[in-house]
């Protein structure tokens, strides 16, 4: 049973981005709408998570219906267990309110299914959610969605064309 859901227009009358790490971590584009526009895999556990079209059955969903499909996914190939049971969830200063429903969502969403597990959420700067998704800082959430629109779905092929940025650290 998901809370809820709040219409991020009320919010904010802009797009975001939203981070989801548990290792596997991942990307959301968010339109206006609190629609999810597009999936990044941030790493190469969340290119497993995602294969085989999981990114497509997230987009088009709500955030918090999409997270909840991640993490659901997460669980099921074994990232989430008693010994893994932390998530972490960010997103802009901007849509902090954002935060708090799919913080509700994803642990109502696993207690459901007799599971436990922290969920910390942050609204973090702009610069900071950008170094998250390995994009260049940018000075508007409008051009971080189009940035995110821009990059490839799987982690591998960006990390193979040298699209992405921090080769050398753990995500």
């Amino acid at each position: 049973v998901l809370p809820a859901l709040v219409n991020i227009a009320t919010v904010s009358n802009s797009p975001t981005a939203v981070v989801v790490e548990i290792n596997p971590s991942v990307a959301f584009s968010v339109d206006k709408n609190g629609v999810v526009t597009k999936v990044v895999a941030n790493n190469a556990d969340a290119d497993i998570v995602l294969y085989g079209g999981a990114d497509k059955q997230m987009i088009g969903k709500t955030i918090e219906q999409a997270t909840n499909i991640f993490v659901d996914l997460a669980k099921q190939m074994g990232y989430l267990s008693e010994n893994n049971n932390d998530i972490a969830i960010y997103t802009d200063e901007e849509h902090s309110k954002l935060l708090n429903n799919i913080e509700k969502g994803v642990t109502n969403y696993l207690k459901d299914r007799s599971f436990t597990c922290v969920v910390n959420s942050s609204s973090i700067a702009l610069s900071d959610l950008c170094d998250k998704l390995h994009l260049q800082v940018t000075t508007s959430l409008e051009q971080l969605e189009q940035n995110m629109q821009g990059l490839q779905t799987k982690f591998y092929v960006r990390a193979a064309s040298g699209e992405q940025f921090d080769f050398g650290q753990a995500y």
